[in-house]
């Protein structure tokens, strides 16, 4: 009876895996979920934000699948690596650690399945919609600062690179900062030039003051070819000035290298050039990035 039952287990989960490689291959964008803006990959774990709104319905539950194919509402469990919080706006994120148990690795990729589940009108669970998200196995990181490029930023300084809660590996795929004790700014900018982009099509750049000697001048930090509205610093202190802006705006242009697409973008800033009696230094004082 009992190898019979444990029989009957693992083919459960050997037909749930054939179930979802035929979803990776067949399903389409038809859920609500499948807004490629609302996921982030990252380094030990990928990120869902649900929008404020998401669920529609107030009665239909979030939900996922172990790796046994068991339906379980996606809410905080630790034990499985999965994280739920909301953020002021009223919008939810979800994360979900790559090691947890809901996470499927196929095909070179993590596989998380959610849907929305209710109850039709005589009790019995329906899944109204259900989506599979995928993060590459192999996600190509920024490399991580390094330790004097953190420990020279005092926590005052200190602006924030993404939002709460994030992991480590997420932060430091970023190019920042990640600092446990730090419970307001865990990851932040470091003393350099941080680029990225955002899944949300966003060109994001963060410089600080003190990356060269002389330091810079923060308030002549600008984009060389954009000045529209939309091409000025978003958050700015004595220290860093950060800019954010679509990647079709603000003068970025766009090339394709093989398999790779590329967007650059120029900043211009002066340097604080010191005069003594002696006499000053005249050298170019404008930078390029």
């Amino acid at each position: 009876m009992g190898v019979v039952g444990q029989s009957g287990a693992a083919l459960g989960a050997v037909l749930f895996w054939v179930l979802l490689g035929l979803l990776a291959l067949v399903m389409g964008a038809r859920s609500v979920f499948s807004d490629p803006t609302l996921l982030i990959c990252g380094q030990e774990s990928l990120q869902l934000t649900l929008p404020l709104g998401w669920e529609g319905n107030a009665s239909l539950v979030l939900t996922t699948w172990d790796t046994e194919g068991k339906a379980h509402a996606l809410q905080n469990d630790s034990d499985c690596g999965l994280l739920v919080s909301e953020t002021p706006d009223g919008s939810r994120k979800v994360l979900v650690s790559y090691t947890g148990c809901y996470i499927f690795e196929w095909n070179g990729h993590y596989l998380l399945l959610v849907g929305l589940e209710g109850t039709d009108a005589a009790g019995q669970k329906v899944l109204h919609e259900e989506t599979l998200l995928r993060c590459p196995v192999d996600l190509p990181a920024l490399d991580a600062p390094s330790s004097s490029v953190c420990s020279a930023v005092p926590s005052q300084d200190r602006l924030p690179c993404a939002s709460l809660p994030v992991s480590q590996g997420n932060c430091e795929v970023r190019g920042c900062c990640y600092d446990p004790r730090d419970r307001v700014n865990p990851c932040y900018f470091g003393n350099t030039v941080t680029a990225h982009c955002t899944p949300d099509g966003q060109f994001s750049i963060a410089v600080s003051r003190d990356v060269t000697l002389p330091p810079i001048v923060l308030d002549s930090v600008q984009l060389a070819s954009g000045h529209s509205t939309g091409c000025v610093p978003t958050v700015k202190n004595n220290a860093f000035v950060v800019y954010q802006f679509p990647l079709s705006a603000c003068g970025t242009t766009f090339q394709v290298t093989g398999d790779q697409a590329i967007y650059e973008n120029e900043l211009v800033a002066s340097r604080d050039v010191k005069t003594a009696s002696l006499g000053s230094v005249t050298r170019d004082s404008t930078l390029r990035y």
